[in-house]
């Protein structure tokens, strides 16, 4: 092996080369017993741009100093890397080898110059609700899992998002604490949003699809029932279609919500004459809405709807009612044989 500045290489050794007549070759090489080769983290210009510093270990004349490259972005094996000494004073530096523990210390000098801290283990100052006013004083919040660091009157906050394995999911923020919560609100990439609750404005659903549907089903070939005139007349409610979170219930054709709504519902009537719906609050006796005036024919087997919408309150029981000029004995409407039959429809959205 060679002697390089009084020191006998091994192989594997790290040594910096310097001043040679081809100022292309210059650089950093591990020591091989062939060909020797650029170190790997110091053979592209990246690693050997201009200002990167290195310190020599041993030597007989280069024993711990520091030599700075200061050819700007060269091309490996075409440029010329210039090699300088740094003349520079570093007795003021700190230079430590092995494991370092300073525990409630605050290092400010003399300054750490260069190098990397590697495998180190950091602790802030801990506390359950910090609030550091000095300019860069850094603690950890115990309860709320965040770094909170001084800027010299309050306080910056610096926390982690929430987890998450939903693409694209936009986080919740918790007052001053940050993005802390997850969201059943998605923006894909085409700006599309989504959002599971809904969307309001205020306490009012805007879009989407009801939170529940419900429906007067029979079976196939069976009408919708008698319509007798001279008062109203409550409609059949049998079928939940629709009640992914459980937010309703029926019974004896009347629906109780868990939550405050808006309703919007659909009645027909055949061969009746004049008709029109109404939404009525059982629990309290009162009307919570009115639907539309229609009309169909006394004959021809005519049918019409009436539709209407109106707000109501949680824990209240509700039903579908319904009055005519001409009572007739099919004239909640007429059997269409093609399969399930609808006939009353109510498609509930939720405002809380």
């Amino acid at each position: 092996m060679l002697t390089i500045d009084g020191v006998v290489t091994e192989v594997g050794d790290r040594i910096l080369v310097k001043d040679q007549d081809n100022g292309t070759q210059n650089g950093i090489y591990t020591v091989s017993e062939g060909e020797w080769f650029r170190a790997a983290d110091a053979r592209t210009a990246r690693t050997l741009q201009k200002g990167t510093t290195v310190r020599t270990q041993l030597g007989t004349v280069n024993a711990s100093r520091m030599f700075i490259f200061a050819t700007d972005e060269p091309v490996i094996g075409t440029d010329d890397i210039a090699v300088t000494f740094d003349a520079t004073d570093h007795s003021s530096f700190v230079t430590l080898t092995g494991a370092q523990t300073l525990t409630d210390k605050t290092l400010t000098s003399p300054t750490i110059n260069g190098g990397t801290i590697a495998s180190a283990t950091l602790t802030l100052k801990q506390g359950t609700a910090p609030t550091p006013t000095a300019e860069g004083d850094i603690q950890w919040d115990t309860d709320d899992n965040r770094i909170v660091v001084g800027d010299g009157a309050a306080q910056a906050v610096f926390a982690k998002g929430p987890a998450t394995t939903v693409d694209n999911t936009v986080p919740r923020f918790d007052g001053t604490k940050g993005a802390t919560q997850t969201s059943g609100v998605t923006i894909d990439d085409s700006d599309k949003a989504t959002a599971s609750g809904g969307f309001y404005v205020g306490s009012t659903r805007v879009g989407g699809a009801p939170d529940a549907v419900m429906e007067d089903q029979k079976s196939s070939g069976t009408d919708g029932g008698a319509f007798t005139s001279g008062a109203w007349r409550a409609r059949d409610l049998n079928t939940e279609v629709r009640d992914a979170s459980a937010i309703v219930s029926i019974a004896a054709n009347q629906f109780t919500p868990t939550v405050a709504g808006w309703v919007e519902w659909s009645a027909p009537a055949s061969n009746v004459g004049i008709h029109q719906t109404r939404f009525y609050n059982v629990t309290d006796s009162t009307v919570a809405g009115t639907g539309t005036v229609e009309r169909c024919s006394g004959a021809g087997d005519t049918s019409t709807r009436s539709f209407g919408g109106a707000a109501v309150v949680a824990g209240k029981a509700y039903r579908v009612e319904h009055q005519c000029v001409t009572t007739q004995a099919s004239g909640f409407g007429l059997a269409g044989s093609y399969g399930t039959e609808v006939y009353t429809r109510v498609n509930f959205w939720r405002t809380t």
